[in-house]
């Protein structure tokens, strides 16, 4: 799989939550070791699957790859091995040029999206 972002700065963020936006777009909120709270976007989400979402989720790291071949044991996990469906959303997925965003945590919660675009920003505090 070919790497099309660097995240590195997001080891050892909190992942503070996943928001589903509308269909096909969800944001994922992280606080950074700086401090700083920033927003990914995953727009045209076509799969997503988060487990073990807990209080104080820390990231390991975070990968964003173009989705070829090797990316079997991915949405393996993504759909369950034994989803028979396994071939065909990941022959659809090369097809259509999707991405792989995956979360690795060091605690916490895991996420594996497979989505057309992500996005970064910040997020803003507003007192209401």
């Amino acid at each position: 799989m070919r790497v099309v972002g660097d995240f590195s700065e997001f080891h050892d963020a909190q992942f503070m939550g996943i928001r589903i936006i509308e269909n096909e777009v969800i944001e994922l909120e992280f606080l950074k070791v700086n401090g700083e709270r920033t927003i990914l976007t995953l727009r045209g989400v076509t799969r997503m699957r988060a487990q073990d979402f807990r209080e104080g989720n820390v990231v390991l790291d975070v990968h964003l790859s173009k989705v070829s071949r090797t990316a079997r044991p991915l949405v393996e996990d993504l759909l369950g091995a034994d989803d028979p469906t396994v071939s065909k959303v990941l022959d659809h997925a090369i097809q259509d040029g999707l991405l792989i965003l995956e979360v690795n945590p060091s605690y916490g919660c895991s996420l594996l999206a497979l989505c057309s675009r992500v996005e970064t920003g910040a997020v803003s505090l507003r007192k209401q």
